[in-house]
């Protein structure tokens, strides 16, 4: 009875303020998490958005799988290169292991007009957790991606003009269909 006492209180004390959350007029479904890592050695970190940024976050079910996107945007309190960073891979197979499939990334530096891409082959993306449940999607994973301006269908050894990104990323975003 003791324990119960301080969760009834916490319950009663958070629901008004979800509560309120509703009636500000909000996103209830918002997409959130992290991109975090180096982008050429320096230190980087980005916020999931679900913002109409580079086409917003999102997933959706398709034949070959689920298509993910992860869009995410500097944060204000870091110091990192600033840019728009857009994460995109098919997610195939079940809950014990998800395979990816055409993982692309762009990054797209602030105030710049060239994207930065990797396309497939320059790209690796690892899916540690992915759980679905309703229209949310909720996963997790690392990457390494090799950019460069305009993108390249081959696989990009050693170039000057690159970006290399090398981190990992936390999301919960939510289905467009």
């Amino acid at each position: 009875m003791r324990h119960l006492i301080p969760t009834l209180a916490l319950a009663l004390t958070a629901a008004p303020l979800a509560a309120q959350d509703e009636d500000i007029g909000g996103p209830v479904d918002t997409a959130s998490g992290t991109v975090t890592g180096t982008l050429n050695f320096e230190d980087v970190a980005w916020s999931v958005t679900s913002e109409d940024i580079l086409g917003g976050s999102r997933w959706q079910d398709a034949d070959s799988g689920r298509l993910v996107r992860i869009v995410a945007t500097p944060e204000r309190d870091h110091e990192g290169r600033g840019g728009a960073l857009m994460i995109e891979f098919v997610a195939a197979g079940g809950p014990a292991a998800y395979g990816v499939a055409q993982p692309q990334v762009s990054f797209q530096p602030e105030g710049a007009d060239d994207v930065w891409t990797a396309g497939p082959e320059n790209v690796d993306l690892i899916v540690e957790a992915l759980t679905v449940e309703g229209d949310e999607m909720a996963l997790g994973g690392s990457i390494f991606a090799t950019m460069v301006p305009g993108g390249s269908d081959e696989l990009i050894i050693e170039a000057e003009d690159s970006l290399r990104l090398d981190g990992n990323f936390q999301a919960t975003i939510y289905s467009d269909q």
